[in-house]
């Protein structure tokens, strides 16, 4: 089983911290370039080998980790996404969500499983 969208790399993100994992979600580790994949246990231990040896690399990542918490997770962001999915619904309901977890109302607007985590 897999889990959804992980409020841990939000999380980590929200402190400029880049993250290592074996699962990218919605591929945004890899789209933003906000930490390492890695396939297995070795990968994930030479990529936080990786981090620990070169600042500036981890420095880099950590920063468009933040940029991607500033620009899609606080709450400035996403409330006024989830105050014009609920208007739609008032005004005569959502389309039915599509197969990634996201919600597009009729007017056109999204809602993505990940912003709604935060």
């Amino acid at each position: 089983r897999i889990e959804g969208f992980p409020n841990t790399f939000i999380e980590a993100w929200s402190y400029g911290i880049p993250v290592i994992s074996t699962f990218d979600p919605d591929n945004i580790i890899a789209s933003f370039k906000v930490g390492l994949m890695r396939k297995d246990i070795a990968g994930l231990r030479s990529g936080l080998g990786e981090l620990l040896r070169v600042p500036e690399k981890r420095s880099v990542m950590g920063q468009r980790g933040r940029e991607y918490f500033l620009k899609h997770h606080t709450i400035e962001a996403v409330i006024p996404k989830f105050e014009m999915f609920f208007m739609d619904i008032v005004r005569g309901g959502p389309s039915p969500p599509d197969t990634k977890g996201e919600i597009e109302s009729r007017s056109g607007n999204t809602i993505s499983g990940q912003s709604a985590c935060a």
